[in-house]
C-alpha cells in the first residue's frame, strides 16, 4: 500500500456531531499466530447520550501472519525466556509498526476511508493470576507490548491501549474484557445463551436478562495444549478441523489425570494463561501419554477431549442453567471434532458458531477492542465489575494522539 497519509474526520469522543465512528480493533491472542484486524462503523441512538444503544456494524477483517522469528521471539518472552529492558523496548517498536502493516493491508481494500479510532490489545507477555508478593508489596499486572504511537502517526487519529491494568487497580483481574462486550451489543437478541470463544485459552460469557447473572470467566485450555501437540509431534501449527483428532481415540485414563488440574474447581471470577497450560503442563501431559503408549493421534485426540469436556463442565458448574444456545467463536471453532465433542456433551443445548452474529469468527476479540476503544474515548466505563472482581466499573485504556 502506498505510504501516503490517511484522511481522518478529526471527531474524538464527544466533538464527534455525525454520532459515527470508523474504528479499527487489532488483537493479538496467546496462540501467537499473527495479527488480527477489524474494521467496524460504530453508531449510537440519541447522538452521544450514554444511554442510547450502540450499534455495530461490520465493515472486513484482515489477519496478518506473524514473521516466524518474531512469533518464535515472543513465545520465548511469553514463557519467561531471560530479556532486558531493551529486548522488551525494542520488540515492542517492531509490534508497533507490524501493526501498522496490518492495518494498510486491511485499509488498501477501503482507499480514502477515514479512520477515528484503533483499540489495540497488544501481546501479552505477562498477566499476573493472582497477586504477588514483590519488593515488599503485594501486586499483579497485566503487562502488553505494541508501541502505539506508530500507528497514531500514521493513521493520525487516537489509539487506545494498556486496557488490562486499569481494571487491575481497581481490585479485578484485568480479564476477562471481551464479556462487557458481548453484553452491550448482543443481549437483546440473546439471552440465556453462552458465547464460548476457543482461542489459545476458552473463555465463556453468560448472558441473562438479569444483569445481576451475567458472568464470564477463562474455562481452561483452549487450543493451547492442542498446538502444542500438533507442533511437537507433526510439525504443524495446529490440527486443521480436527483431522487428526479424528483419526485418534481418547484415553480416558490421561484426560482423568488431565482433569484433576485444581483450576477447574476454582470458583469465578477466575482467569488463566500460559502460566496454567503452557509448556509446563504439555510435558506433564506429554510423559503421562508416554506411559500409557499412546499413539500420538490418540494424544491429539484427548487434548482434543480435554477443551471440549472443561468447557461443558465449566457450564454445567458455574452457569445459573443450561443455556439454550451455545455460540462458539476464536479458532476453536473451525476445529469440526471439537466442536462435535461439545454438542454431545451438552445435549439439548444449540451449538452455534460465531458467524450467526454477522461477523466471521476469527474476527470476534479484535472487533471487541475497537468497541472497548470506542467506550475510553467516550469516558464510559467498559467493564463488568461482577465479571473481573473489581470493585467498581471503570474506563479502561490510555489514550495516545
Amino acid at each position: 500500500m502506498e505510504n501516503k497519509e490517511m484522511k481522518n474526520n478529526n471527531k474524538t469522543g464527544s466533538e464527534n456531531s455525525s454520532n459515527s465512528y470508523n474504528a479499527i480493533g487489532i488483537m493479538t491472542g496467546t496462540s501467537l499466530d499473527g495479527i488480527d484486524v477489524a474494521f467496524v462503523k460504530i453508531s449510537r441512538e440519541n447522538g452521544n447520550n450514554s444511554k442510547g444503544k450502540d450499534k455495530l456494524e461490520f465493515i472486513d477483517f484482515y489477519f496478518q501472519e506473524y514473521p516466524e522469528e518474531v512469533r518464535e521471539y515472543l513465545l520465548y518472552l511469553a514463557q519467561g525466556g531471560s530479556a532486558t529492558s531493551r529486548d522488551f523496548i525494542l520488540t515492542s517498536q517492531v509490534l508497533g509498526k507490524l501493526y501498522v502493516e496490518a492495518v494498510e493491508g486491511l485499509l488498501s481494500k477501503h482507499e480514502g476511508v477515514g479512520i477515528d479510532l484503533i483499540g489495540i490489545h497488544g501481546q501479552t507477555i505477562y498477566h499476573s493470576l493472582e497477586k504477588e508478593e514483590y519488593l515488599g508489596m503485594e501486586v499483579s499486572a497485566s503487562y502488553q507490548i505494541a508501541e502505539p504511537s506508530y500507528l497514531s502517526e500514521r493513521f493520525k487519529c487516537p489509539v487506545i491501549s494498556d486496557f488490562r491494568i486499569r481494571d487491575i487497580a481497581a481490585g479485578g483481574l484485568g480479564a476477562p474484557l471481551v464479556p462487557f462486550v458481548e453484553y452491550a451489543l448482543s443481549a437483546d437478541e440473546y439471552n440465556n445463551a453462552v458465547f464460548l470463544n476457543i482461542g489459545g485459552i476458552s473463555n465463556i460469557t453468560y448472558i441473562s436478562e438479569d444483569v445481576n447473572e451475567i458472568m464470564g470467566f477463562d474455562t481452561g485450555p483452549g487450543n493451547m495444549l492442542i498446538d502444542q501437540a500438533m507442533m511437537d509431534l507433526y510439525d504443524k501449527t495446529y490440527d486443521k478441523d480436527g483431522e487428526i483428532a479424528r483419526s485418534g481415540k481418547v484415553s480416558e485414563e490421561l484426560l482423568d489425570k488431565a482433569l484433576k488440574n485444581p483450576y477447574y474447581e476454582i470458583e469465578p471470577p477466575k482467569n488463566s494463561g500460559r502460566e496454567n497450560f503452557g509448556p509446563e503442563t504439555y510435558q506433564y501431559l506429554k510423559a503421562e501419554a508416554l506411559k500409557l503408549d499412546l499413539a500420538p493421534e490418540d494424544f491429539v485426540m484427548t487434548l482434543t477431549a480435554l477443551t471440549a469436556k472443561v468447557n461443558a463442565d465449566a457450564i454445567q458448574k458455574f452457569c445459573p442453567r443450561l443455556p439454550k444456545q451455545l455460540i462458539v467463536s476464536g479458532g476453536g471453532s473451525e476445529n469440526g471434532r471439537l466442536m462435535q465433542s461439545l454438542a454431545e456433551l451438552l445435549p439439548g443445548v444449540e451449538v452455534l458458531k460465531g458467524e450467526v452474529l454477522g461477523y466471521p469468527n476469527a474476527a470476534k476479540e479484535a472487533i471487541a477492542f475497537a468497541y472497548l476503544g470506542y467506550k475510553t474515548l467516550l469516558k464510559e466505563e467498559n467493564t463488568i465489575a461482577q465479571v473481573t472482581g473489581a470493585e467498581h466499573p471503570v474506563v479502561m485504556g490510555k489514550i495516545t494522539y
